[in-house]
């Protein structure tokens, strides 16, 4: 009776050639690999900017007051000496929130007659995902035909504060349209939408060795591609008459 052949393994050459075959093509895959992730995280931000445009326009509705959606100014690093106690403590905190935080604000709160004022806040601040942020030109001169952020002198770091900060805003009015002030708080006529750009790339904000608490010095701003919110847009677009929002993005012929 002959005994049973055996099939022959892979030689040790062979096995070297599979490795070799599969790390070429994970290194071919992994920029593919990336603009997924970099891809995943500004759709993630489209949703959080639209669920969060739509709930300050239902809260302005439904307590039938002005509803304000409030950014750090593009000089928040530089302000330091404009708080002191508790608010410089809080204030620090929220260096790491520069170009990529917001927050929902209110001078009125549920039931209260005309004329009468409870500053409030009404969610904490929100962090766009990593990797996403609104560009530098929105918050100083604009680009083309998206303006810059309008300003407001609101209660800051907390609704309590006694001071007041210029803060970049979009806000509703009790139709759910969108409104902007002048100066002095009166209420002005908009009829042009409002555009939120976003941009991927990095936020590197400088933070102390010993304690990893924000400092207060400019944070190094990085598109990647270079000038992607310009050349590659994706617009967060606010309708001024309804307060709805929708994603825009270049069109493919």
């Amino acid at each position: 009776m002959k005994p049973p052949k055996h099939k022959a393994g892979f030689t040790l050459i062979e096995m070297l050639v599979v490795m070799a075959i599969i790390g070429l093509l994970s290194f071919l895959a992994l920029p593919a690999i990336k603009n997924i992730t970099k891809s995943d995280a500004m759709g993630a931000a489209n949703r959080q900017l639209l669920d969060d445009i739509a709930y300050a326009r239902r809260a302005a509705i439904r307590n039938r007051t002005t509803v304000y959606m409030v950014f750090l100014p593009h000089n928040y690093h530089a302000l330091a000496g404009s708080f002191t106690g508790a608010d410089l403590d809080q204030a620090t905190d929220l260096l790491a929130l520069q170009y990529h935080g917001y927050r929902m604000f209110a001078w009125r709160r549920v039931g209260e007659q005309p004329g009468q004022s409870s500053p409030t806040y009404l969610t904490d601040w929100r962090a766009l995902p990593e990797g996403v942020f609104i560009p530098q030109w929105k918050y100083t001169t604009g680009y083309g035909s998206v303006s810059n952020f309008a300003i407001a002198m609101l209660p800051f770091p907390d609704a309590g504060s006694a001071q007041q900060m210029a803060l970049p805003y979009i806000a509703f009015d009790y139709l759910g349209q969108l409104t902007r002030f002048d100066p002095q708080g009166r209420p002005l006529q908009v009829k042009v939408d409002e555009i939120i750009p976003l941009a991927r790339g990095a936020l590197l904000v400088p933070t102390d060795d010993a304690t990893k608490k924000p400092l207060w010095q400019a944070p190094e701003v990085v598109e990647n591609p270079p000038d992607n919110s310009k050349n590659n847009f994706n617009h967060i677009r606010v309708d001024w008459l309804t307060g709805r929002a929708k994603v825009e993005r270049p069109e493919i012929p």
